[in-house]
C-alpha cells in the first residue's frame, strides 16, 4: 500500500489505524475503549489520505459527506466532510454502540439527544443530554 511508505514514524496514518483494529478486541493490548481513544489521538492523515478523503470534491454545499474507510465486526472508521453551518439529521446510535471522534480540521458540534421523558416515551419531545465542541486537535468518545 503507498500510504504505509509516506508515513510519519511517530504518528500512524489512517491506513494504519484501520489495519490495527484488525482483531484489536481479541488481543492482550486491548483494554476497552479507552484503547481505541488513545490510538485515534496518535492519527495524523498523511497528504496522501488528505487528498484521498478530504479534499475539495469532497465538500458540498448541500450536506456533508463521508468516507467509509474501515468496517469490520467490531469497528467501522469514517472520514466525514462539512462545510461550515452543515449538519446531519438526529440519527440512532445502535444501543451498546461507541462513538469516537476526532476533529481533523476546523471544529465539530456535537449534541446528544433522549426521546420523551416517562412511562410513554413521545418521539417528538427531545432532551439535550450532552452538548460539546471539539476543536482542531481534540478527539473524545461518546
Amino acid at each position: 500500500f503507498v500510504l504505509a511508505q509516506i508515513e510519519d514514524p511517530w504518528f500512524p496514518s489512517l491506513c494504519r489505524f484501520s489495519t490495527m483494529l484488525n482483531g484489536l478486541k481479541q488481543s492482550e493490548s486491548y483494554t476497552g475503549p479507552q484503547t481505541i481513544l488513545n490510538m485515534l489521538g496518535q492519527v495524523k492523515l498523511n497528504s496522501v489520505e488528505w487528498a484521498m478523503y478530504c479534499n475539495a470534491a469532497y465538500f458540498s454545499e448541500f450536506h456533508c459527506t463521508m468516507n467509509l474507510i474501515h468496517c469490520d465486526a467490531d469497528f467501522s472508521v469514517v472520514v466525514a466532510c462539512w462545510n461550515p453551518g452543515q449538519n446531519l439529521p438526529l440519527h440512532n446510535i445502535a444501543k451498546g454502540r461507541r462513538t469516537w471522534v476526532k476533529v481533523l480540521s476546523g471544529s465539530l458540534h456535537l449534541q446528544q439527544f433522549s426521546i420523551g421523558s416517562g412511562a410513554q416515551k413521545d418521539p417528538e419531545e427531545l432532551i439535550l443530554l450532552e452538548s460539546s465542541t471539539h476543536l482542531l486537535g481534540e478527539h473524545d468518545r461518546k
